[in-house]
């Protein structure tokens, strides 16, 4: 008798769709998860640049911080994202919009969820 099972040692999955065994099959439809996601983080992203923008005058080199965002969306849209590349810019982008408490938060809410899926 053949095992079908599915292993998984000492580590998350996270699965839109899972199909295990002889003849198996799945059929998946609209968003997955993982494109749900990034839409969200997506729309975390432009209300950041919003905040930065309504910020502008709190804030040190509007233009870099922009730049970074843009970094960043650009690699979460992208197929396959640099993982260092994002964290790294996530980062320096936190760090450097600590001064504004609004807009702190919404970086520290963008940089849980990107976490979340790189």
């Amino acid at each position: 008798m053949k095992n079908y099972g599915f292993i998984s040692n000492n580590s998350q999955v996270k699965i839109g769709s899972l199909a295990i065994g002889k003849g198996a099959t799945v059929n998946a439809h609209g968003n997955t998860e993982s494109e749900k996601e990034r839409d969200e983080i997506i729309q975390k992203i432009d209300e950041c640049v919003e905040l930065i923008r309504e910020n502008e005058n709190s804030l040190e080199n509007v233009g870099e911080l922009l730049d970074s965002i843009s970094i960043i969306k650009a690699e979460i849209e992208s197929k396959s994202p640099n993982k260092t590349t994002v964290k790294g810019v996530i980062n320096e982008l936190a760090s450097s919009v600590a001064s504004v408490a609004s807009l702190a938060v919404a970086v520290g809410t963008l940089k849980s969820a990107i976490m979340a899926i790189i």
